[in-house]
């Protein structure tokens, strides 16, 4: 039997934002939360706060009023960004433990193209969502999965020496005097040891080239007590536990033993086609650190890729099975998820304003709606509903669809979101609330209406 998202969301959602109001500071606070996030969960197609407000607005002369409302919410009212998400990843990780437990915690970085550069920590620099050297803020992220989902828990902005050195930028961008410079694994390090003190299960976490070839970022996550599988340069250098008085780098290694130690394996089944390539395993020691422990090297070969040879350092024990080591090196596939998900679906990368403040209140809003969706949908899967590979029609949503994809239960969850928002707004003529709900309704699910 399917089970419809509208049976008990009102109750589930009550008690989501009830948790998450706990840390707002007044019922104006509350209502603007409230009517950013049903923005978010809107299929409007540019999710700034202009046209948030546009949605909102009874009538075009109070566009202005909640746009500004809105805009000194994200960009000038203190409220407790860590607590927020911490309340709803809590929430959300509650039902996603109910199929089985977190068992990576995954450190990446995303891009946000920008035209000009006075949003806070752009500069010219590598941007991943264009491929090239461009225009962009860049975000650190950590997300926690489970065998069944994966959810982000904490982003935090790189800021660039130009940002964190120059007085003037920082009182531009309303910069906290707290907030000094940190490099990207540095910033790692902190969203993983403040995970931790907020109770987020321990895990293995994993980490591309960028973050896994800085030693201080391993020492890090051991001194934390976790393990790590993560990748690192070609030219790093290892010892061979059968000879640790020699010491080459990967790509000597490489050469010296040619094909023989490679085997094929796979670790997942793909939407096309089963995910394999050639894999060899060396235990080795990193001279010089901190932690002198064995490691599983491991060389992933794919015949067909650019780069041909990708290097990964494991921490996990020796005796852990090899396909073991492979499917968790592969879960960081989960935070490109992810990113695609909070983009496409709400709007993470479309935030407009130039505020340190504001920036960090709108990656906690993404949080927080992209946390209630996944709930949803771990509790939806649980309970018997479809998984993400089937399509179908409904009368709901003609197209063919996944009917627990995030975009769908985004369109899904907008409708049954509206009456909180109306119990959250602020006390007003009846004509104005029933107008509000005659004409935000349809906009939230299916992107008509005025």
């Amino acid at each position: 039997m399917q089970l419809s998202i509208t049976d008990g969301v009102t109750e589930r959602l009550s008690l989501f934002l009830e948790q998450l109001g706990k840390h707002l500071w007044d019922s104006r606070q509350r209502a603007s939360f409230a009517m950013y996030v049903l923005g978010l969960l809107s299929s409007l197609p540019n999710k700034s706060v202009e046209s948030i407000a546009a949605l909102f607005a009874t009538d075009p002369t109070e566009t202005d009023a909640v746009y500004q409302r809105l805009l000194h919410f994200l960009g000038v009212a203190p409220w407790p960004d860590a607590d927020v998400r911490h309340a709803a990843t809590s929430f959300a990780l509650a039902e996603l433990q109910r199929r089985g437990p977190v068992q990576t915690l995954i450190i990446d970085d995303t891009s946000f193209p920008k035209k000009g550069s006075a949003s806070v920590g752009v500069k010219r620099q590598y941007c991943g969502a264009l491929g090239k050297v461009a225009n962009c803020q860049v975000i650190v992220s950590l997300t926690a999965a489970t065998e069944f989902a994966h959810i982000p828990i904490d982003m935090e902005p790189y800021l660039p020496k130009e940002w964190t050195d120059s007085q003037s930028l920082r009182e531009r961008a309303h910069i906290p005097t707290e907030v000094t410079f940190q490099t990207k694994p540095d910033i790692a390090l902190s969203l993983i040891e403040r995970a931790l003190k907020n109770g987020i299960p321990q895990a293995v976490v994993l980490a591309d080239g960028a973050y896994g070839t800085d030693g201080k970022f391993r020492d890090g996550v051991r001194e934390l007590g976790l393990h790590y599988a993560v990748g690192i340069q070609l030219d790093t250098k290892v010892q061979l536990i059968r000879n640790e008085d020699e010491c080459v780098s990967v790509k000597e290694l490489l050469a010296r033993v040619g094909a023989r130690p490679f085997r094929r394996y796979t670790w997942r089944e793909g939407s096309k086609k089963a995910l394999h390539a050639r894999f060899a395993f060396f235990p080795v020691r990193i001279p010089k650190s901190k932690h002198q422990e064995s490691l599983w090297l491991m060389i992933e070969r794919r015949d067909e890729a650019v780069e041909k040879d990708r290097a990964y350092l494991c921490s996990l024990p020796q005796n852990t099975p090899r396909k073991r080591l492979i499917y968790i090196l592969k879960e960081r596939w989960c935070t490109e998820a992810a990113y695609q998900e909070s983009k496409g679906q709400l709007g993470m990368d479309q935030y407009q304003g130039r505020l340190y403040t504001g920036l960090q209140h709108h990656l906690s809003s993404v949080i927080c709606t992209y946390a209630f969706i996944v709930s949803e949908r771990q509790r939806q899967e649980r309970n018997g509903n479809p998984g993400k590979g089937v399509m179908v029609r409904t009368a709901e949503i003609p197209q063919r669809h996944s009917p627990t994809s995030i975009a769908t239960l985004r369109k899904r969850i907008a409708n049954a979101v509206t009456p909180w928002f109306l119990a959250s707004f602020p006390a007003r003529p009846r004509r104005q609330t029933t107008q509000i709900q005659t004409d935000v309704a349809p906009v939230l699910a299916n992107g008509t209406g005025g």
